[in-house]
């Protein structure tokens, strides 16, 4: 395996690399490149026999041009903007717990948290108080620092991304509830956890992938509704469903269009479980039994009976 990681957080794929030869793997099996889209560019080129792809939709869309005119087996792991769905009736304190964890653990930077929060009226405005004094609770710093609890972008360019959309969103009629900034004082990328109400669901902060601490957050009144406004997206990557009542729960998880689903809690997803997405979310699925046939070639030998 010729593995490229992202230029922007090379040192996990370093890390990798250490742990297989430590591992004494047989030289060459796994060789690690560092670089630009370009490296990539150079690698799609060469004779290999099987792409996986984790990045953007666009880029993925690229990728997968190129494997086709080479008709190479691909996986893409693309962008996401996963759905969260809030029904009356839940602990709005452990939720509230919950959400933000899943939508601000690593800075937001992970493509399958939560990004758009869909709460029942009954119970938007307590979520929304529990959320914002958590947001409020925060301190933004340096990660080796055992005080700081949320830590920076890993690029400068996010934090430009991120108050671009902010922007748009707010000159469309939303307003930003808490947060919002970005913290020059600090040295890198910050940003302050910051949550966002009364945006239009076609609003580039509700259909655009966005990577970092920032959690919009409108209200429904009915279930097909909410159904209605998570399926309205090009992605389809994850979700998450909290709700106590089993018959509704059920219904919102066979009409969500989300590659993987967690119920009442956290991120599900394990290594033994596949994982991918719908729509621009990419095709093909990684771990688990799915995935392992994903990445194989299956080789039929007869013989004859005796």
């Amino acid at each position: 395996m010729v593995l490229k990681h992202s230029e922007e957080c090379v040192l996990t794929s370093k890390l990798l690399a250490a742990f297989a030869r430590e591992a004494e793997f047989q030289e060459g099996v796994l060789q690690v490149l560092c670089g630009g889209g370009d490296v990539g560019q150079f690698l799609l080129e060469m004779d290999v026999d099987f792409i996986h792809f984790t990045g953007s939709s666009a880029v993925g869309k690229e990728v997968y041009r190129t494997a086709a005119a080479k008709f190479l087996p691909v996986t893409l792991e693309m962008g996401g903007s996963s759905t969260t769905i809030v029904t009356q009736g839940v602990d709005v304190t452990a939720v509230a717990r919950l959400i933000f964890y899943e939508r601000f653990k690593n800075c937001g930077q992970i493509c399958c948290v939560l990004e758009r929060l869909y709460v029942q009226d009954l119970v938007f405005d307590p979520i929304m108080e529990e959320l914002c004094a958590l947001a409020e609770s925060q301190v933004v710093g340096d990660p080796l620092d055992s005080a700081t609890t949320l830590g920076p972008l890993a690029a400068a360019r996010q934090v430009d991304v991120l108050e671009d959309q902010l922007g748009r969103a707010t000159r469309d009629g939303a307003s930003v509830v808490t947060g919002g900034r970005r913290l020059p004082t600090l040295l890198g990328a910050y940003f302050e956890p910051t949550i966002v109400k009364g945006m239009c669901n076609d609003s580039p902060i509700m259909q655009k992938e966005v990577f970092g601490p920032v959690l919009p957050i409108v209200s429904f009144s009915k279930i097909d509704e909410a159904i209605e406004l998570s399926n309205d997206s090009c992605y389809g990557l994850s979700a998450f469903v909290y709700c106590n009542e089993q018959k509704i729960t059920e219904r919102i998880v066979s009409e969500l269009e989300a590659g993987q689903i967690s119920v009442n809690g956290a991120s599900y997803f394990s290594n033994d479980a596949s994982f991918g997405g719908y729509k621009d979310s990419g095709i093909g699925r990684v771990r688990g039994d799915i995935g392992y046939y994903n990445a194989t070639q299956v080789k039929v030998v007869g013989r004859p009976s005796n």
